[in-house]
């Protein structure tokens, strides 16, 4: 089963581009009580950033039906060394215009100013940082990566700086003496270095990877950015049966109230509405001073007054 124009950041030399991937079989050796999703990512990736809208929408409407469990990666080593000549990419500067092209591509504005400013060094650190924060609680972990990467892709934010990465974890309201010390300690390396390495053996060549296992242990990947229906379809797969999703709607100020921080895009996906009915309505409620309108790159994110 094949899609053309799927985004995908790829592993080995970080270029985020459209590409032909498949959906494919895997084996999960330990056997999961229900279906598991394991999302391979990466705080910089920016099809990742894409996908956001869809991520959203399944947990949303479909949770219910699976535990999902977020594996860092490992995009960016570090930029000694790379080059990725076919898509003309050798220093951090060449990202800024691919951030943006892909912004405006999947509906998730990017300004990719950071690689012109102050261009992060690797993604090793935010990575670290998130299963720092993941020691602490799940939900706030999940919390922790958006605003890290909010920091990158809409604020020009350096997430790669120790002091960013904390700056963060303080909005988020972890424990900072329990975060700094998980953030450099042995272990927290150590698990990145085995998510990355199980991540391998399950053949994940590019992010967004989300592998979907049966409690059989049987599994589909699918890799890149999708329909919003082949993740559905895999779910249901693995899960053997048609699923039905659990719909929650309300206006929009309830999705504002339950996340911080949206894009057109992501509330449009959670509203089963096109992108410009719902900005009609959105910047109409900014005119009544009910929500903050953030332009970027000829886009909006939108967050309560």
């Amino acid at each position: 089963m094949k899609q053309k124009n799927s985004w995908t950041c790829d592993v080995t030399t970080g270029e985020c581009s459209t590409s032909e991937h498949e959906v494919e079989v895997i084996k999960l050796q330990e056997m999961p009580s229900k279906i598991k999703i394991l999302y391979y990512t990466d705080p910089i990736c920016s099809a990742c950033w894409g996908l956001e809208p869809y991520l959203r929408r399944l947990e949303v409407e479909y949770g219910g039906f699976f535990d999902m469990e977020y594996r860092m990666g490992g995009l960016l080593p570090s930029w000694e060394g790379f080059m990725d000549a076919a898509n003309g990419i050798g220093k951090p500067a060449d990202v800024a215009t691919h951030w943006e092209e892909l912004g405006q591509a999947t509906g998730m504005p990017i300004d990719g100013g950071v690689w012109l400013e102050n261009p992060l060094h690797s993604s090793f650190p935010p990575s670290l940082a998130y299963l720092a924060a993941r020691n602490q609680s799940v939900e706030l972990a999940q919390r922790y990566l958006r605003r890290l990467r909010e920091m990158v892709f809409l604020e020009k934010r350096n997430i790669a700086e120790e002091e960013t990465i904390y700056e963060a974890a303080r909005q988020i309201g972890l424990n900072m003496e329990r975060f700094q010390q998980d953030f450099h300690h042995p272990d927290t390396a150590e698990r990145f270095q085995t998510e990355r390495r199980e991540g391998a053996r399950f053949g994940v060549r590019g992010f967004p990877s989300l592998l979907f296992f049966s409690a059989a242990g049987d599994g589909l990947k699918v890799t890149g950015i999708q329909s919003f229906s082949t993740y559905v379809n895999a779910l249901s797969q693995v899960l053997g049966r048609d699923v039905e999703p659990k719909f929650e709607q309300g206006p929009i100020t309830y999705w504002l109230q339950h996340y911080p921080l949206l894009a057109s895009k992501e509330i449009a996906e959670l509203q089963h509405r096109s992108i410009s009915d719902v900005e009609a309505e959105l910047h109409a409620l900014a005119v009544e001073g009910k929500v903050q309108v953030h332009p970027v790159n000829e886009g909006y994110y939108w967050s309560l007054q």
